[in-house]
């Protein structure tokens, strides 16, 4: 499968766009934006919390669920992983329906 035209490339360091936004310039928005919700929430974040439990209590969870992750990756290390089947038969054949032998 041909690579494509050489001259066409660009070149290592060289970006498509050499014209476009300013490198760090959406970081700055974003740092600004959260440093100025933060101030907020600390002079009325509680009041506000308060405010629409009492007067939306839909809202208020709905923005519960919206903090609560999608999904919980259980990330515990699993004591059993290095077991072969024969260990995990071998484990097995000491337990019984009142506790371990």
């Amino acid at each position: 499968m041909p690579e494509g035209n050489e001259a066409t490339r660009f070149k290592p360091g060289q970006s498509g766009n050499p014209k476009g936004r300013p490198r760090g310039s959406r970081h700055k928005i974003s740092e600004a934006f959260v440093a100025d919700l933060l101030a907020d929430y600390q002079n009325h974040g509680r009041q506000a919390i308060e405010r629409m439990r009492k007067k939306s209590p839909t809202a208020y969870i709905r923005m519960i669920a919206s903090l609560v992750p999608k999904q919980v990756v259980d990330t515990a290390p699993n004591p059993l992983e290095h077991l072969t089947i024969e260990g995990l038969n071998q484990l097995e054949s000491y337990y019984t329906p009142a506790g371990f032998r």
